[in-house]
Formats: structure tokens, sequence, C-alpha cells
């Protein structure tokens, strides 16, 4: 008896302590993300640089020089490749810069594609399809209220007859036990 007091207290707290060590080794083991793993982090003056090249490609597309402005964005993206984004600027800059040229690359492809075979709709033909569904199922409300212009006739309603029920059974009527 006396050995069963001393050893479920020992193999307890053995216990504790292999399960606080495993906990100690987890939390402060500093595990890389692979996907980024030994990627540098972009520096202010290279995300500065990427600006510029996006300003570039920004001014290109307005002067509608659109492969110019489409070679541009690829070039922002091969610099901006295999860096760590960290800042939120610097991932917002590359969103935008993804969205902007995937307009510009619609709008090539719609210029050599009279027939609109290849070519996805442009952002603003689905917005004014939408807007188009949008108005020819929408229906408004009137303000007044007003009772209907037509009376409806009672006449066209015509009320269901209930069917008739089956009769019921008749009881009879048990002789009484005193009456035999």
């Amino acid at each position: 008896m006396r050995i069963h007091r001393v050893l479920v207290p020992v193999v307890a707290g053995i216990i504790v302590a292999g399960v606080l060590v495993t906990l100690t080794v987890a939390l402060t083991r500093n595990t890389p993300n692979t996907s980024t793993a030994g990627a540098p982090v972009a520096s202010r003056e290279e995300v500065a640089a990427l600006v510029a090249l996006k300003n570039e490609a920004e001014a290109l597309a307005i002067g509608n020089k659109l492969p110019d402005a489409h070679a541009k964005y690829r070039e922002l993206f091969a610099r901006a490749q295999g860096r760590e984004i960290k800042d939120p600027a610097f991932w917002d800059l590359i969103e935008r810069a993804k969205i902007d040229q995937d307009r510009i690359y619609v709008i090539l492809l719609s210029q050599n594609d009279p027939a609109r075979v290849l070519t996805p709709p442009l952002p603003s033909e689905i917005a004014a399809a939408q807007a188009a569904a949008t108005r020819s199922t929408t229906m408004t409300a009137s303000t007044t209220l007003r009772p209907p212009r037509r009376k409806v006739s009672s006449k066209l309603i015509r009320p269901t007859p209930n069917p008739p029920l089956p009769p019921r059974p008749r009881r009879q009527r048990a002789p009484s036990p005193s009456n035999r």
C-alpha cells in the first residue's frame, strides 16, 4: 500500500512534465512558411519602384497604348515575383495591378476579336446587362391606396358541395344480464 501512495503522484508528475515540455517546444519553435521561406521582404525603395512602374503602365493605358501598358504590368510582376508581402499597401498595389492588367488584356482581346468569340465581356457590358435585367424584372410599387378597378364577380366562384357522408351503422343493444 505504501508503494501505491508514492508511485501514483510520481507517475502523474512525469506525465505533467512531459506535457509541459511538449507544449513549450511546440510554442517556441519558429516554423518558416514554406511558401515564402527564404524570400526577401520588399523594401520601401523596391515598393516605390513598383509604384512608379504601375504609374507608367496607367499613363500608357490612358494614352491608349494598351500593348505597352500590358508589357509594363508584366515587368512590374516580374520584379515583384519572389518577394514576401508583409505590407498591406504592397499587397494592395499588387492586387490592383492584377485587376488593371486583366482589364487591359480583355480590351486588347476584344479589339482583335470582332465576333466576340474568344473575348469575355467587358466590365461595362456586364454592368449594362445586369442593369437591363434588373429594370425588366423590377416593378414599381404604387404609392396610392385605391381599390381595384374591377369587382370580381362572385358568380365565378362556386362553392363546392360537400360529398354526402355514408350512413352510420346502428348499434344494437346487448341484452342486459338482468333480463335473461
